[in-house]
């Protein structure tokens, strides 16, 4: 199909959906105009009861849902008893979901897959409640945001609880006060370079072929089964060759523009143009490298979370990493002083056990993050958790895979008896 094809039968689709609408809208009018409304009318013609109908009606939310509730409230103001046919009930029922449901929405919100925890001191949300007794609280969280979207969240819901039925509006609804959404992640932290450079590429392709830029239905869509470590290294006869068919569906020689990030001496996102069909061989070429980064981070994520949950007493899980140098401030200081800030290096640490759940920083002035660094640093928690935590035998530590920090040999210098 050309491209003036799939637009034109996009619009055709639009259309249909606005006839489906206006019917739906024309049904639910004539059912309420049909309901049966007990004892003589106050009114002195159909006429003024129907403008003020219209004049109470019009103003009302448009869900059912919410249209039922406001109606409720009214009428206990009122002090009235509202009794319907059941039919509103109904779908008030059908849209609320079990409490256990709901912790599973509220866990899947704070899971590591789908939200990251930002580090900053200033990175709170302050979220306000009310007791039974009328009792205004508050209470300080440290916010999340979202590494996908709110239907790529949703999606990964169900697949994961294939059992619960938590519809998309009901699972938006849901989200936490602390879990921000995905466009609202600060400019000062950085995505991975793996996903942002496929996630760009399907961007331009949408266009020219039947991928989707949504990463995780795109994986789903490549490889037979996700955690199959033989489908994401490319190695599975049934699914290995499933990008190779993918074909354009137009056939556009014209260069387009795409937008790559590209590391020399720094990183930074460069302009690209290129045909669609190079596109498309671009995507194949660095694909196997992104699945097998997936599947890794996906394993390393689920075993941290699976640590941290069986937690024995004699263990405890530690999550160690540079923060960004903290910048030293005077209370009032001249202009010039502007250039020549002092800084000091920030170690944080986070532990997780059967007793303890608490974070740990040490500050220093010493700028240099190295394999020294980090040893001294290790042995001031180490000691700090013994001291502290007499029946720990064993400390699980997880960070990242920095060369110069945590990934090289020398850390066996921190091992102990």
């Amino acid at each position: 199909m050309s491209k003036q094809e799939i637009e034109e039968d996009l619009i055709v689709k639009r259309m249909e959906k606005r006839k489906q609408r206006a019917a739906k809208k024309v049904e639910a009018k004539r059912q309420d105009s049909a309901t049966e409304i007990p004892g003589p009318s106050p009114f002195s013609s159909r006429q003024a009861q129907g403008k003020a109908m219209k004049k109470a009606t019009v103003n009302l939310p448009q869900s059912p849902r919410k249209r039922l509730y406001v109606v409720q409230a009214i009428a206990n103001q009122e002090g009235f008893t509202v009794s319907g046919n059941g039919k509103a009930q109904h779908k008030l029922n059908s849209a609320s979901i079990t409490e256990s449901a709901r912790k599973l929405v509220m866990e899947h919100y704070n899971s590591n897959d789908i939200s990251w925890q930002a580090p900053g001191r200033k990175d709170r949300v302050i979220i306000r409640g009310k007791t039974e007794n009328g009792k205004t609280t508050k209470m300080t969280i440290q916010a999340r945001y979202m590494v996908m979207s709110l239907k790529e969240a949703h999606k990964a819901f169900t697949t994961k609880y294939p059992d619960e039925k938590v519809g998309l509006s009901k699972f938006c609804e849901l989200r936490p006060e602390h879990i921000k959404l995905f466009d609202k992640i600060p400019h000062n932290v950085c995505v991975c370079t793996y996903h942002e450079n496929i996630r760009l590429l399907l961007q331009t392709l949408q266009a020219h072929t039947h991928l989707t830029p949504d990463l995780h239905e795109f994986v789903e869509h490549i490889v037979c089964d996700s955690t199959n470590v033989q489908c994401m290294k490319s190695q599975c006869n049934e699914c290995k060759n499933r990008l190779e068919s993918i074909m354009l569906t137009s056939s556009c020689d014209s260069q387009v523009k795409y937008q790559q990030w590209k590391t020399s001496e720094r990183a930074e996102k460069v302009l690209l143009l290129a045909t669609p069909q190079e596109i498309l061989l671009e995507l194949k070429r660095i694909l196997p490298d992104f699945l097998l980064h997936v599947y890794i981070k996906r394993q390393q994520a689920a075993y941290m979370d699976r640590k941290i949950a069986d937690c024995s007493p004699t263990e405890i899980v530690l999550q160690v990493d540079f923060s960004e140098n903290a910048t030293i401030l005077n209370q009032d200081e001249i202009q010039s002083a502007h250039w020549t800030h002092s800084q000091a290096t920030l170690f944080t640490a986070h532990a997780w056990g059967a007793d303890t759940n608490e974070g740990l920083v040490i500050v220093s002035d010493c700028l240099q993050h190295t394999k020294i660094t980090v040893f001294t640093c290790m042995e001031e928690i180490f000691t700090h958790l013994k001291s502290k935590h007499s029946s720990v035998k064993k400390i699980c530590v997880f960070s990242d895979g920095a060369a110069s920090q945590f990934k090289q040999r020398f850390l066996f210098s921190n091992l102990r008896l």
